[in-house]
């Protein structure tokens, strides 16, 4: 992708509006938000699995 913008003659906004570098860039936002909002929801299911079992062996 840098060497894509390195070689195009192009003003720099015109670049980063254009279709393929906006359509990356998206990817790239929901992707790093996917991986964010993983680790917490992962937290919570294995916190909630873990507390249904301590309550089941309690009883």
């Amino acid at each position: 992708m840098t060497l894509l913008l390195s070689v195009v003659d192009r003003p720099l906004m015109q670049v980063l509006t254009s279709d393929v570098v906006a359509t990356e860039l998206v990817r790239s936002a929901v992707g790093a938000l996917g991986l964010t909002l993983a680790v917490p929801a992962t937290t919570l299911i294995a916190a909630s699995t873990l507390s249904k079992r301590q309550a089941i062996t309690r009883t």
